[in-house]
């Protein structure tokens, strides 16, 4: 892994600290995410769970990285969203003092509701899609966002592992839908990761 600013690494291990707390992903879990990102070279990213801004921090960063190596990042955004307002302060006030502010837009509201609402959200827009938020409501972000997300776009999914009875519906449903190539991998609380296929007439 990378260096990192020494104030960003030690933003994220006092998040870390606090895990328990927030239901972080783990460290494992953020560096994927983190290589993923820059791997495809992503531009947009939405994120459905902001918590305390942990995952976020890692997603900021990566945008910023890309940006740095040269990537098309004239739009270059991941767009949060969050229910809880004591967490979504708690959120912004990480994002203001990390240096990554540029690249990330706090939504505060209910997914998928608020979605619709928010102008920068159309459909195929975003290169990859994080859902990390209630688990027996997965099915229905899912639903919410897939048209959101571009050909080829990634859509993960935190938790499978740990959280598999209570997300059953949605791992049903993905299992059955052929527009998706998927791998589950075993690390931190699980996560899942779904490819949104190409088709051509």
């Amino acid at each position: 892994m990378n260096k990192f600013p020494s104030e960003l690494e030690n933003l994220w291990q006092k998040l870390e600290s606090q895990s328990h707390e927030f239901w972080n992903i783990g460290r494992t879990s953020a560096e994927l995410l983190f290589l993923l990102v820059k791997s495809i070279k992503a531009r947009r990213i939405l994120e459905i769970g902001t918590s305390n801004g942990y995952s976020g921090l890692w997603f900021a960063r990566a945008l910023y990285e890309v940006q740095k190596e040269g990537g098309d990042m004239s739009q270059a955004l991941l767009i949060t969203v969050e229910s809880h307002s004591g967490r979504f302060a708690l959120a912004a006030e990480h994002f203001e003092g990390s240096g990554l502010k540029d690249f990330i837009f706090q939504v505060q509201g209910h997914a998928p509701e608020i979605l619709a609402q928010i102008p920068e959200i159309q459909a195929e827009t975003f290169d990859l899609i994080f859902i990390d938020a209630t688990k027996m409501e997965y099915l229905n972000y899912f639903q919410a966002v897939s048209a959101l997300l571009k050909s080829g776009g990634l859509l993960i999914a935190d938790n499978v592992r740990s959280h598999r009875q209570a997300m059953a519906n949605f791992l049903g449903f993905v299992e059955q839908d052929s527009q998706w190539d998927s791998v589950t991998l075993p690390v931190d609380a699980g996560l899942l990761i779904l490819r949104k296929k190409y088709f051509t007439n």
